[in-house]
């Protein structure tokens, strides 16, 4: 059974991340490229939001027993061939 609290906090955490990220976006180029500390924000930010999505799709594949998968790519695969993501996804 897939773990609902595990995946609110998941997703409340990713929420998070790309509001902040968001905002990182809004900056002008001269504002983003004048601090270092919003190109590495940025950068942190995208990597651990990539490994939050990645946690999720484990979770569910895991918890759900759609297989195995070989390599992070594959936990996307999965879930989109039982169709709880989409093709576009």
């Amino acid at each position: 059974m897939i773990d609902k609290e595990k995946i609110e906090k998941l997703f409340s955490e990713l929420e998070n991340y790309l509001t902040t990220l968001n905002n990182i976006a809004n900056l002008s180029d001269a504002q983003y490229l004048d601090d270092s500390k919003n190109i590495y924000s940025g950068r942190y930010l995208l990597q651990v939001s990539i490994k939050t999505c990645i946690n999720i799709a484990n979770h569910i594949v895991s918890r759900m027993k759609y297989g195995i998968p070989k390599e992070y790519a594959e936990s996307f695969r999965l879930l989109n061939q039982f169709k709880i993501i989409s093709d576009n996804l």
